[in-house]
């Protein structure tokens, strides 16, 4: 079993290179075996298709994402608590994607016109993402921090279309902007928090 996963693992890490490069259209499961000097044959004991290799790739990126959201339970007691915890959940966002730049390239992709079954991942991991999210804005009405009108799903997600446009636009940028690119969207993010959704003192 450890040598079928170590295989996989390799196959895997080849086409991440080749659809990073290529994109999903103009990659083939011959240009996979290229990559990785192995037979056709040798792909296909491990995946059914280049759309099972794409879609095990793509719930990876989705699990590390999940994950690392999970990690910081809906606990901030004040504005500032929740504003400190959104930083570092943003950044570890950023951390996952700039330590591997070819998982934008996945991940940001028009997954709903390439291949439905990812496109299925990728919408019930951001229905869930939206829905932790929205957490930590009940938590904050419940403190008294976040207004109680608020709809905490809608502004969960928006919050995180921000937080995914943030990543985005630094991997647009160029390697060296990258750390002020972030700053300048975790500073407006901030923002919208303490100006749309916060409750006003006094």
């Amino acid at each position: 079993m450890e040598r079928l996963n170590r295989r996989r693992d390799k196959i895997l890490e080849g086409a991440l290179d080749v659809f990073a490069g290529n994109g999903f259209f103009a990659t083939n499961i011959k240009m996979i075996a290229s990559k990785l000097t192995l037979g056709h044959g040798t792909i296909y004991r491990y995946f059914d298709s280049k759309s099972d290799i794409f879609q095990t790739l793509v719930g990876r990126i989705l699990e590390s994402i999940v994950t690392q959201l999970s990690a910081e339970p809906p606990t901030a007691q004040t504005l500032d608590e929740y504003q400190e915890q959104l930083s570092r959940i943003g950044r570890k966002l950023y951390q996952i994607f700039t330590a591997d730049p070819r998982l934008g390239k996945i991940f940001f992709s028009d997954l709903k016109s390439i291949d439905q079954g990812s496109f299925a991942l990728w919408e019930s991991a951001m229905k869930q993402l939206n829905t932790l999210t929205a957490s930590y804005l009940k938590k904050g009405q419940s403190q008294g921090y976040i207004r109680s009108e608020v709809d905490t799903l809608l502004a969960g997600e928006a919050l995180n279309s921000l937080l995914f446009s943030a990543i985005k636009a630094v991997l647009r940028s160029d390697a060296k902007d990258r750390d002020e690119v972030y700053l300048n969207w975790e500073k407006l993010i901030i923002e919208f928090i303490t100006l749309g959704l916060a409750k006003k003192n006094g």
